[in-house]
């Protein structure tokens, strides 16, 4: 199905970027790393420190004006450790992003990602749940479709649907995909503030291994929204609202209900040479690997300066806590906690070429009831890179 779609998507595109006359921009670039991570395989025992290089080469192409708008990524990365064997390999990352405005009052959009890693690399993370990596490989897919259609001038109807799946290469993870839909209205009150409900479905089925049964979870959440622009420089948008859970699963049948609250806030606040991102989320997800079912909470927050025209900083932080609401048969239930803290200073050295500096630090405990297990505890990761970009190529 997602082969499907993504065909479907790709030649769609074609189709329109062939009809515009509008110029588009394929851009190359390069990305050499040399860094040190001090526990290889996040293990909470026998951590194994080691240094690494890392090539990352790009390609991009995109086009952007107000009828058709898309921008199409890859990037492989290989990777190898200094002394560490076994675990040198690629990884790959896809993602592709298309916005059509077939009229006035329509938009189609499409987005997909897809990624197959051995290990969580921080671009990948996003808002999951926190999850150890031995160098396993897993493979991610996912991608959306979503309509919008304005019906007046302060009315919209916005409508999605998603689809993504995780496949582990071990036969002892378990295997998850999911299906979702969502359809609400939106209305603006005014210039400066925007208001919306919304009702969504997910279905998710977990494969079974070993002594963990297939299990089906169904999530129906139902929601209110509101985004206000406080200043010219500070906005703040907020969704939330009741979600009901119910899990089963096979060979021993059990059925489970639960009820919780899902919730998204986000605040942005930019200043002239600066910007600002917070947000909070609440959802569920599944298990890392297991059939288990989680209330994931997160807060992350991002600021950036700009030093002048050439050097820049970031500074990004993350909570998140994982805890169980069903689990395996014979588990007690699990709760993950993870501090991430990750600094990164860019510097353009010509137009074409810039040098990076990032220092992660994670923390990672994980329990299961009344006992401390698998806790990684604390992770630094350091690497000095030189990325080299292309002029960009129109056409």
């Amino acid at each position: 199905m997602f082969r499907s779609l993504c065909c479907a998507t790709l030649g769609f595109g074609l189709m329109l970027v062939s009809a515009s006359t509008e110029a588009r921009e394929l851009e190359l670039s390069v990305e050499n790393r040399m860094g040190v991570d001090s526990n290889v395989f996040r293990s909470s025992r026998d951590r194994e420190t080691d240094g690494f290089y890392a090539i990352t080469p790009r390609v991009s192409v995109r086009e952007g004006h107000s009828i058709l708008n898309y921008d199409f990524s890859y990037e492989p990365t290989y990777e190898a450790f200094f002394s560490t064997s076994g675990v040198d390999g690629f990884d790959h990352r896809a993602r592709g992003m298309l916005s059509w405005r077939p009229t006035s009052v329509d938009t189609i959009g499409v987005n997909g990602s897809f990624t197959s890693r051995r290990s969580l690399r921080l671009e990948d993370q996003g808002g999951s749940s926190p999850e150890t990596s031995d160098r396993e490989r897993v493979k991610n897919s996912d991608a959306q479709l979503s309509y919008s259609r304005a019906l007046t001038d302060a009315l919209s109807l916005q409508a999605s649907a998603a689809f993504t799946d995780r496949d582990f290469s071990r036969n002892s993870s378990v295997d998850s995909r999911s299906y979702s839909g969502q359809l609400g209205p939106q209305y603006v009150l005014n210039p400066l503030t925007v208001v919306g409900l919304s009702a969504s479905y997910r279905f998710r089925e977990d494969s079974g291994v070993g002594l963990q049964p297939r299990t089906e979870t169904s999530i129906w959440n139902i929601g209110a929204s509101f985004r206000r622009v406080l200043t010219p420089t500070l906005s703040i948008s907020a969704q939330g609202g009741p979600s009901f859970i119910r899990s089963r699963q096979e060979s021993p049948f059990a059925v489970s209900r639960s009820t919780s609250f899902f919730a998204a806030v986000i605040v942005d606040k930019s200043w002239q040479r600066s910007d600002f991102n917070g947000s909070y989320t609440r959802s569920e997800q599944s298990g890392g690997g297991d059939a288990s079912s989680s209330i994931v909470d997160n807060v992350t927050v991002n600021f950036k300066h700009r030093l002048d025209r050439r050097s820049s900083f970031r500074v990004s932080g993350s909570w998140i806590q994982s805890k169980e609401i069903s689990e395996a048969p014979g588990g007690s239930k699990r709760k993950t906690t993870q501090y991430r803290v990750i600094t990164t200073a860019t510097r353009r050295i010509t137009r074409q070429l810039s040098v990076i500096g990032q220092l992660l630090y994670s923390n990672q405990d994980e329990n299961r009831g009344a006992t401390r297990s698998n806790s990684i505890g604390d992770v630094y990761v350091g690497f000095l890179s030189l990325r080299y970009t292309f002029d960009p190529i129109r056409f």
